[in-house]
């Protein structure tokens, strides 16, 4: 529905007709242009994207030291960092919502940033939380979606183990099992 308004795509009609999909897609403007603007803010053309604040005169050395690291690893080790993080501020100003997840690959072997989408992440309807990073939240989950290689991947790698075991033959194929 969120989408449908995004996109201005309008009901039918009383008598079930369609009507002309004619239209300025005023909502989609408004994000795009919000987005655009904070895109910007984040992440400025001169690549400088992390700043780290020294805690006293001594500490000016190691904190420029900190940020330089930050801002290659942001650039060069993690490239998906920056268009999630485009996907992150797309989904905020749609859903009111963005959940994102910084985990290591053991695969890849590097560091990795994930944009979730808003319905992979369940948590229980009776929490509150005026907290935005939702520390105080007692349970959150992450609805996972994985192939089969990747998982397969991740078992290689011993990240997984007894990954055959949600598989099964059946009728000379492999399926998942049921349960």
């Amino acid at each position: 529905q969120i989408l449908r308004l995004y996109l201005g795509m309008m009901p039918p009609s009383e008598d079930g007709h369609v009507r002309a999909q004619i239209h300025y897609p005023i909502i989609a403007t408004a994000v795009q242009r919000m987005q655009a603007r904070t895109y910007d803010q984040q992440f400025p053309s001169n690549g400088e994207y992390w700043g780290v604040k020294p805690t006293d005169a001594n500490d000016l050395e190691r904190s420029i030291r900190v940020a330089k690291h930050m801002n290659w690893q942001t650039e060069h080790q993690m490239p998906e960092y920056v268009p999630n993080h485009d996907v992150l501020i797309q989904q905020w100003y749609l859903y009111g919502s963005a959940f994102s997840y910084m985990y290591w690959d053991p695969v890849k072997d590097r560091p990795c940033h994930e944009a979730c989408r808003t319905e992979d992440i369940v948590i229980s309807y009776t929490e509150r939380s005026t907290d935005p990073s939702m520390s105080d939240v007692a349970r959150i989950t992450r609805v996972l979606r994985k192939y089969r290689h990747e998982l397969y991947q991740l078992a290689d790698s011993g990240y997984y183990s007894s990954i055959d075991s949600i598989y099964v033959e059946q009728d000379g194929k492999t399926v998942e099992k049921a349960g």
